[in-house]
């Protein structure tokens, strides 16, 4: 089973003092098991920055690398952000840009669940692997 991988995980599974390392952790054997992994250029720039500013540049770097190497990287053309845009409309700002080309991009490549600790992608048609609120 294919999945989306969101920043909230990689970034709750990098930083100890993130307030869902501990989920992040013991949901990693599940998502080890279920490939291929999917995610895109927003979430990584989003993880680079959060973990950069928390825990130093070469954390930063070590998350971008195994980002990349790990999983398929999406990277949008203009058209893709102006499409995704109507899911921002659709969800009346109930969803970042970001969040809206990664619901895109799961529809587009059949993936239908999500590792994400973002309650924003509840009721939206995909399955949230992570902890509820």
């Amino acid at each position: 089973m294919a999945l989306f991988l969101d920043a909230s995980f990689f970034i709750a599974l990098a930083d100890p003092k993130d307030q869902w390392h501990a989920a992040a952790v013991g949901l990693l054997p599940r998502v080890k098991r279920n490939r291929p992994w999917h995610t895109h250029a927003l979430v990584v720039a989003e993880v680079v920055a959060v973990i950069g500013s928390a825990l130093g540049g070469k954390a930063a770097r070590t998350a971008y690398h195994s980002m990349r190497d790990e999983a398929t990287v999406h990277v949008p053309a203009l058209d893709d952000l102006d499409e995704s845009m109507g899911l921002v409309v659709q969800y009346d700002g109930g969803l970042s840009l970001s969040d809206a080309w990664s619901l895109r991009l799961m529809r587009l490549h059949k993936v239908s669940s999500i590792v994400s600790f973002d309650s924003d992608f509840d009721g939206k048609g995909v399955e949230r692997m992570g902890a509820k609120p």
